[in-house]
C-alpha cells in the first residue's frame, strides 16, 4: 500500500489515529474516491492472477534449483 494514496496504514494499538483516518475519509469523500481509484490500479498492476501465478512459479523455480545443487 502506498500510505496517503492509496489507503491509510495505521500501526497496531494506534487507535485513536486510526479514528482520525477514517473520519477524515468519511467526511472528505473527494479523497476517499481518488484513493479508491488509486488502489484499485495499483491492485490491478500488481496482484492479477497472471502476475502472483508468474511470481509463485520464480519461487518455485529458486527453490527448486536450490535443492538440486
Amino acid at each position: 500500500m502506498i500510505d496517503g494514496k492509496c489507503g491509510v496504514s495505521v500501526e497496531n494499538g494506534y487507535s485513536m489515529t486510526q479514528t482520525k483516518s477514517i473520519r477524515l475519509l468519511n467526511s472528505d469523500r473527494k479523497l476517499a474516491e481518488l484513493m479508491n481509484k488509486a488502489s484499485r490500479k495499483y491492485l490491478q498492476s500488481n496482484f492479477t492472477q497472471p502476475i502472483i501465478a508468474s511470481q509463485y512459479f520464480c519461487v518455485l523455480q529458486h527453490f527448486s534449483l536450490s535443492s538440486i545443487t
